[in-house]
């Protein structure tokens, strides 16, 4: 037994240790349109432009000349976000080692492309620099060139690599004598003879580079279609077109004409838009979301077997993180300038004659200042939120509690409804009993409904944020349940919509309830952790709320649930009947409209004889006096009703409705000192009226 242990171990230790196999990835084009295929399976980019600059520095640091730890953290910090929003492969440039492609990818299944820059930006010949490459020179041919073949040698068996890109946007490059557009005829422009030594290179470039490594496509970076028809005839042995395309919510006919002329696929190295609007001379995060999202939209419809072009296999979003040396790029590196520095009429802040695209604020994150260690923090925009909704196709986006009598449909805190006002800690968007629905939405009959209220939405701080009045203009306050706002008026207003920075979120799913906890920043002495638990009961749910102050300042506001009901749909009417278990004291109401008079309050009810076209509302049902939560709506049409019962005393009840739907609303003020736990749940039970 001794001796066949032995041997056995002798064994091991003879078989060779073999490299981690990098992945075989080609190109496919046929009748199904055009495919990347990674191990035989078909790979959609969901690729992002990404770098690592902190505030201070520019083009002159490189991460990869920093300590493996700094590197490390570097990566830790921000490849999670990458991977949290959808990212499959980030395009980096040349000087990243072997080892940190293999570590993204392992840990975190990120790709890489590497990019070669093949000359866009100069170059040094025989000692000196040459700012303008020309490609026709045998000099940066066979310098090029064997600068291609090391890259190949250096990076061909890494785990992690996607493909090679060669060039960005080097026709650009090509027009010393100043700026050209698709529309010149290529025979025509000033740069013709040196683009057809620049593509002609690229094809050779390609070709040493297959020779080295048959494992991994090979792209082109080019600016727009400039040129299409000269890269059709001279790049044959490039697999894939790769475009740097800016043209506002569309790319227009680049799929199609990609299709007609080169017949090869199309990948998008950079598009997208700003997070700053030159006219309002403001952050403005929505445009920069809208724009995006649309792109991808477009990207992803064009893809094989979606029915349009089926040519796309993919792009990468410009950009990950504001590039704050990027205007002057030697001057001013601590300050986030809002100059524009190029024109673009795709964008809706275009004037013309005024630049309006501003290089630093491309990032789909905002970056914060450099700590001592020489690292930073980022600030998720509104973009990212929107994009890991698309690359995610919405398959995490909706929860559904379920039993046999009630269905609740609950968005997480990233789906659809992104504005500043309700919290967006588990929007319970409707609650269907017996297939019979309970909830209604904010207004009726719009197009951009994800930007209202619906179902049982609730709200912190209608009357005032956290903060808010400590705030200065232009800086940040606390939304719970939202994330920070930027101050931008006089007094608040629950009705504007503010620019946002997210909070984060952690989401908790189980068969029989959702827990979802908010986490802010600490700005301005506040912070907190909020968290929401939705749980469903058999014929009705709870919510449970926890919120701890993890601030310097005590937090002082209030919270409700908004409440928007309609029973299977039915408007405003008779077939209502609002309960309330206090005396209504209709003298000392703060806020009486109910401009039809078809609100008729009881003692003790509200009825309505008949459907009002204009919205009602009453404040302060109770007269301030403290009474219990509770209300209690039933409809004697469909034989239903529904009740909400908190586990608090209330001083502010409010009624507002309109001919769709009714809203009590049960106020729960909230006092918590720092270091204190405040914690407070409703309870809504659906009975049958027999």
């Amino acid at each position: 037994m001794k001796k066949a242990l032995i041997t056995f171990i002798l064994f091991l230790l003879t078989i060779p240790v073999l490299p981690a196999r990098a992945d075989k990835v080609s190109v496919v084009n046929d009748s199904k349109g055009s495919r990347l295929l990674v191990n035989g399976k078909v790979f959609m980019i969901n690729g992002m432009n990404w770098d690592y600059f902190p505030v201070g520095t520019n083009y002159t640091y490189s991460l990869w000349k920093q300590p493996d730890d700094f590197i490390k953290s570097a990566l830790d910090t921000e490849m999670p976000l990458l991977n949290n929003m959808g990212v499959n492969t980030i395009r980096v440039y040349t000087g990243i080692q072997p080892k940190w492609i293999r570590y993204i990818y392992e840990k975190y299944g990120i790709y890489t492309m590497i990019n070669h820059s093949f000359g866009r930006y100069g170059l040094t010949l025989n000692g000196q620099w040459v700012k303008n490459t020309d490609y026709a020179d045998s000099r940066v041919h066979d310098l090029l060139l064997s600068e291609v073949i090391k890259m190949a040698e250096d990076y061909k068996n890494t785990p992690g690599l996607l493909l090679y890109l060669l060039g960005n946007e080097n026709n650009y490059g090509l027009s010393w004598q100043g700026a050209e557009t698709e529309n010149i005829p290529a025979e025509q422009r000033p740069s013709a003879n040196r683009a057809k030594a620049l593509y002609k290179l690229f094809n050779e470039a390609g070709l040493a580079l297959k020779a080295i490594d048959n494992s991994h496509p090979v792209a082109i970076c080019n600016g727009d279609l400039l040129f299409l028809d000269l890269i059709a005839g001279e790049c044959k042995d490039i697999d894939i077109l790769g475009c740097n395309m800016y043209r506002g919510v569309s790319f227009g006919n680049a799929f199609q004409k990609t299709k007609e002329v080169l017949k090869k696929p199309i990948m998008f190295t950079e598009f997208g838009a700003d997070a700053f609007n030159s006219i309002s001379n403001q952050e403005d995060q929505q445009s920069q979301a809208y724009y995006l999202t649309n792109n991808w939209k477009e990207i992803y419809i064009n893809a094989a077997g979606s029915g349009k072009a089926e040519n796309c296999i993919g792009g990468f979003t410009f950009m990950f993180s504001d590039g704050w040396w990027k205007y002057e790029q030697t001057k001013n590196l601590d300050i986030h300038d809002t100059h524009a520095s190029w024109v673009n009429g795709g964008y809706n802040d275009y004037q013309p004659g005024k630049n309006n695209m501003n290089e630093e604020w491309f990032g789909i994150c905002a970056k914060g200042p450099t700590d001592e260690k020489g690292h930073y923090q980022l600030y998720p925009r509104l973009a990212y939120y929107a994009l890991q909704k698309i690359h995610k196709k919405d398959t995490t986006m909706t929860y559904i509690l379920k039993n046999k009598n009630l269905e609740i449909q609950i968005d997480l805190p990233l789906a659809n409804y992104m504005s500043s006002r309700f919290d967006w800690t588990g929007k319970i968007v409707s609650v269907t009993y017996k297939n019979i629905s309970i909830s209604g939405t904010e207004k009726m009959n719009v197009d951009d409904d994800y930007k209202y209220g619906k179902g049982f939405y609730n709200e912190f701080g209608i009357d005032g944020a956290v903060g808010y009045d400590e705030t200065r203009q232009g800086e940040w306050f606390h939304k719970i349940g939202v994330g920070l706002l930027k101050k931008d008026g006089g007094e608040y207003s629950f009705s504007r919509n503010y620019e946002i920075r997210p909070a984060v979120f952690e989401v908790t799913a189980k068969p029989d309830k959702i827990i979802i906890c908010c986490k802010s920043q600490k700005v301005n002495g506040y912070s907190y952790v909020l968290t929401k638990e939705i749980e469903l009961a058999e014929t009705g749910f709870i919510i449970n709320y926890h919120l701890k102050n993890t601030g310097e300042k005590t937090i002082q506001t209030n919270e409700y649930v908004h409440n928007f009901l309609a029973v299977n749909k039915e408007l405003t009417g008779s077939d209502y009947k609002l309960k309330f278990p206090f005396q209504i004291k209709p003298a000392l109401f703060e806020g009486n409209v109910n401009p039809e008079k078809k609100v008729d309050i009881g003692q003790k009810e509200v009825t309505f004889n008949g459907t009002p076209d204009e919205q009602f509302f009453f404040g302060n049902l109770s007269g301030k006096e403290t009474v219990d939560a509770s209300w209690e709506l039933i409809n004697t049409e469909n034989k239903i009703g529904i009740k909400e019962t908190g586990s608090f005393k209330t001083a502010k009840v409010n009624l507002w409705g309109w001919k769709h739907v009714i809203s009590p609303e049960l106020f729960f003020n909230i006092h918590a000192e720092p270091g204190k736990d405040v914690e407070w749940s409703r309870t809504y039970t659906v009975f049958e009226i027999h």
